[in-house]
C-alpha cells in the first residue's frame, strides 16, 4: 500500500463544503417528527415493548459470581459476560427466564437448583 503525504492546507482545501445552516434546519425536532410521520417504518413504535432485565443486575441481586450464575443457567461464562457487557443480547428463552427471575428471584433460584 502506498503512503500518500499531504499537507494540512491540501487536506483542508480538498474537504467538501458543508452548509451547516441547512443541516441544522433539516435536523430540527419538528423536521424529524415530520419525516417519521411521513414514513411509519422510519421509527416504529416500541413503547409497548418490555426490555428484559439486565443479567448483571439479576446476578448481583442473587449474590453470585459470574461463574456461579453461568453454571446455574447452564451456559458458558463467556456467554454471560457478553450479555452483561452488551456485546450480545440474550436469546428469547434467556430473556423470558430473566423476566421470570425479575418477578420472583428467590423462587426462580430455587427452581433452578441454587
Amino acid at each position: 500500500m502506498a503512503i500518500v503525504r499531504r499537507s494540512l492546507e491540501e487536506i483542508r482545501a480538498s474537504r467538501p463544503k458543508i452548509d451547516r445552516g441547512r443541516l441544522r434546519l433539516a435536523s430540527t425536532e419538528a423536521r424529524v417528527a415530520a419525516t417519521i410521520a411521513s414514513d411509519p417504518d422510519m421509527a416504529p413504535d416500541i413503547g409497548g415493548l418490555e426490555l428484559p432485565p439486565e443479567p448483571r443486575a439479576l446476578r448481583v441481586a442473587a449474590r453470585m459470581t459470574q461463574d456461579e450464575f453461568a453454571a446455574l443457567l447452564g451456559i458458558p461464562v463467556a456467554t454471560l459476560r457478553n450479555w452483561e457487557q452488551a456485546r450480545n443480547r440474550p436469546d428469547p428463552a434467556a430473556a423470558a427466564l430473566f423476566r421470570l427471575m425479575a418477578k420472583d428471584l428467590r423462587h426462580a433460584l430455587r427452581a433452578l437448583g441454587a
